[in-house]
């Protein structure tokens, strides 16, 4: 309870409408019509500037990572597995029989396919995740996209294997991945923000079933 408090006091000035009751849940563009996204955030600027890109069709549904609330390593790991059953009992009550989109960078890409396979476990559809500057080394069997910055040093693995693409058809029966401008922790900032929220539509209104 601890930590659902301090996320609440972390996302007050988030954009949108808050829709969660435990935890918070921040919705833009929710009266759109097309599939819902959900993504996991770390910080106010990044949903406030994807939201309005994505268009007034495509509702946003953002969720705050445990990144700077929780410190990492065990005290994280001990808390993790309630935040993703708070956070699924939240959606699945929110967005009931739909099959959601999902998403998260960096920190919150590692909480969301954990969060996504939580749902699953509790019946819900989960039809795509899409994974910003994070590659599992896990079988997945979801339809994943995975994006990387041109320069990001560190994550972009591209930049340290010629063909990790190999790896990742050999992991996940069903995989896109794109490589965007910018390097890690610019993504979200004007300059950078268009092409990746632009390359993230693409790979939305694509629909494979596995």
């Amino acid at each position: 309870e601890h930590v659902q408090h301090r996320i609440m006091l972390a996302t007050e000035n988030w954009p949108g409408r808050h829709m969660g009751r435990k935890m918070p849940i921040m919705a833009q563009n929710e009266t759109g019509s097309d599939q819902a996204l959900i993504w996991c955030f770390n910080a106010r600027h990044e949903p406030a500037s994807l939201g309005p890109l994505l268009g007034p069709t495509r509702p946003l549904y953002a969720l705050r990572s445990m990144n700077a609330i929780v410190a990492r390593g065990a005290s994280r790991e001990r808390n993790k597995q309630a935040f993703v059953a708070a956070y699924a009992a939240e959606l699945m009550d929110l967005l009931p029989g739909q099959s959601l989109l999902m998403g998260g960078n960096c920190q919150s890409a590692r909480l969301i396919v954990s969060l996504a396979q939580e749902i699953v476990h509790r019946g819900g559809q989960v039809d795509r995740i899409c994974l910003l500057e994070h590659a599992p080394n896990e079988t997945l069997n979801f339809n994943l996209s995975l994006f990387f910055g041109r320069d990001s040093v560190t994550h972009n693995p591209f930049l340290h294997s010629a063909e990790p693409q190999k790896e990742w058809k050999r992991l996940f029966p069903s995989v896109t991945w794109d490589v965007i401008p910018g390097q890690h922790g610019e993504y979200f900032q004007p300059g950078h923000i268009e092409e990746f929220a632009a390359k993230l539509e693409q790979r939305l209104q694509v629909r494979k079933d596995l």
